[in-house]
Parts: C-alpha cells; structure tokens; sequence
C-alpha cells in the first residue's frame, strides 16, 4: 500500500518569484483562500506567513506548504528583503485527486514545514520552474511538473532523513562516513577517487560505497558530481566567472565534459542556466 503514495503526478498552476522589503506587510481586506497547494520557499532574508491565523517565521531554505482551503498573508522580518519562490501546484493531475494532499506512510500528512540545506540547488529547480511558467513552449509543461516532482522528492527526503538521523547514529561507521563526506566537500575542486574516499573512511571500498549510500542516499561517485554541480551553480549565480573557470574550479578540466555533466544532472546545460537565471533575477 505505501507504494502508492509515490505515485504523484504533479502539475504547476502558476509560479512566481517576491521579494519584500523591510517592513513590508501584504495584508488583504478579504482573505484570500487558496484553491490549490501553494508551496513558498524562502531564497534570503526572514519573513513571517500566517496560515489560518497561525503565524510562522521563516528563513533562508525554509520551504512552507499552504494546502487548499486556507488563507495567508505574510510580511518581512528582519533589515534584509524577504525574498520567497511561489509554485501553485496540484499533486495529482486528474479530476477526482486534483486538490488532494498525499498521506505519508506512517500516515502523516505532507509536511507543512521543512527546511532544505541544499537552498541552491532549490533556487535553480525554483528559477527553471518561474523561467518555464512565463516562458512558455510545447515541452513547458513536461519540464515544469518534471522539475516540481525533484523539488517534492527534496522535501520529502529532508523531511524522512530528520526524523531518521537518530536511527543514522546507531550504524557502527556513522561517524566514518560523515568524515568522508566531509572530505568530498572539502576536496570536490580536485581529482579524487572512490579509493580515497573510502581510505579517508579507513574502510573497505565495497563496504564503503554500500554504506555511505544507505546514509546518504547516493553513491560517493554521485555525491561527489552533486557536490560539483551544486557548487557550480553558486558560481554561476553569484559570481562573473564564465564556464571554462567554473568548470576547473568545481574539479572538471575538460568543460565540455563539465557541460555534458551538468545538463546530464541539470536537463540544461551551463549556459542555459544561466540564460533563465537571468530571466528570472
């Protein structure tokens, strides 16, 4: 039966992109009921969204979900702009599921709350999302609900690996492993192998991939290119570097091997990203 509940077909209604200053407080005379999921989440500064008369303070990498039939409004918190991605998004794309909210396997509903660490990665998926929206072509609609679903499968492992962490804690190399992914982080910009992975582990290479996996949930090989790719993007974003820097500084001295594998992870290649980035602000 829990199989089911990956059975999500989600569609994008409408997205968009705000950003607040200080002080700002959007306050409407008549509540504005939402008619379907609309799911916000926070790219810089700290602001606060009432639900339901229910405040809730948000930061940086907060993603917060406001389900079908309630109201909010929100206003900004802090002397830095509350900037926020909005999706209006139905789950299911048929008739009889549209507005409804999936039930998670231990029988809670979808977390209203979750905070994502990986806020890069979630601005690119955001920006393509609001890029494709107002954008629109034959193929919108698939890129769209395509790049929603990895935003969901985000939330939802965030939210499963929280409650699990203590359970983590309990497996004998634990401690091994955080170790080496720590070395990953430290040491993306340069060559390095699954042997030194799982050395920097004290480790055997079998035992280390299996288990660094089950904490993880990706291979090393596939950490260390997210790691890359994920730091690439903060150097799109936030620097002037162009693709051939990036590529060396992210550990790729081929960049035409760098493009390969940021649109193979991506669905887009450097320069696209770029150009929707651009789009979006």
């Amino acid at each position: 039966m829990a199989k089911k509940f990956f059975d999500i077909f989600p569609v994008v209604n409408s997205a968009g992109k705000s950003s607040t200053p200080p002080g700002f407080v959007e306050k409407s005379r008549k509540k504005q009921v939402c008619s379907d999921h609309d799911l916000h989440f926070v790219a810089s500064g700290r602001g606060i969204l009432i639900v339901d008369d229910t405040e809730y303070h948000l930061e940086k990498g907060d993603t917060l979900l406001v389900y079908p039939g309630e109201d909010f409004d929100s206003y900004t918190e802090g002397k830095d702009d509350f900037v926020r991605y909005f999706i209006h998004f139905d789950f299911y794309n048929t008739k009889v599921s549209k507005k409804r909210t999936p039930i998670l396997p231990n029988v809670e509903k979808w977390p209203r709350i979750v905070h994502l660490k990986g806020d890069i990665e979630v601005r690119a998926i955001c920006s393509a999302i609001v890029y494709y929206m107002h954008n629109k072509s034959e193929a919108s609609s698939i890129i769209t609900s395509g790049e929603l679903k990895a935003l969901l499968g985000l939330i939802l492992n965030a939210h499963l690996n929280t409650k699990d962490a203590l359970q983590f804690r309990r497996i004998k190399s634990y401690k091994n492993i955080i170790k080496a992914g720590k070395f990953i982080r430290t040491n993306y910009q340069r060559y390095i192998t699954l042997q030194d992975m799982a050395e920097e582990a004290n480790l055997s290479e079998t035992y280390f991939g299996n288990i660094f996996k089950k904490i993880t949930g990706k291979s090393p090989i596939d950490y260390l290119t997210s790691t890359r790719i994920n730091q690439a993007k903060r150097l799109l974003i936030e620097t002037d570097y162009n693709i051939s820097e990036i590529s060396s500084l992210v550990g790729y001295e081929d960049s035409h091997y760098f493009s390969y594998i940021f649109k193979q992870k991506e669905g887009i290649s450097p320069s696209e990203f770029l150009a929707y980035l651009s789009e979006t602000g």
